[in-house]
């Protein structure tokens, strides 16, 4: 919770810039985190990358509930890197959408991959709307 990076540069290749990943048996939140001004040389999976479980892994484990991970409050902004397999790849939970998710400007010179967004309940591109 409450989580920033800002004003970083990254040399070299890097998997993401912001990260989140749970399953349904972990429960918890996870709260304002932000990525703003960033300069990267090579991303190699999504700048943005939440998976929630919904992605074909198997992921109940035999006695453990299903208590499922409130996400809320993400953004990036003032990212530009020089290749990205993709900006975003937010796939929330159907049963628990990611909300409020803020895009601001993301700049990358090679894209290869379309972005995958699903199950959100509120979604912020401004870069789009300018």
């Amino acid at each position: 919770r409450n989580a920033t990076m800002e004003d970083c540069e990254i040399e070299g290749e890097c998997r993401t810039l912001l990260n989140v990943k749970t399953r349904e048996t972990r429960g918890g939140f996870i709260r304002n985190v932000a990525v703003r001004r960033v300069e990267a040389k090579k991303v190699t999976e999504a700048i943005v990358n939440v998976t929630t479980g919904n992605d074909g892994w198997v992921q109940y484990q035999e006695g453990l509930p299903v208590v499922r991970t409130v996400i809320d409050g993400l953004e990036a902004d003032g990212i530009e890197a020089e290749e990205a397999n993709r900006k975003l790849n937010v796939r929330g939970d159907p049963d628990m959408p990611i909300r409020n998710l803020r895009v601001g400007s993301i700049t990358v010179g090679r894209l290869h991959e379309p972005d995958v967004i699903e199950n959100l309940l509120s979604f912020s591109d401004q870069e789009k709307k300018e």
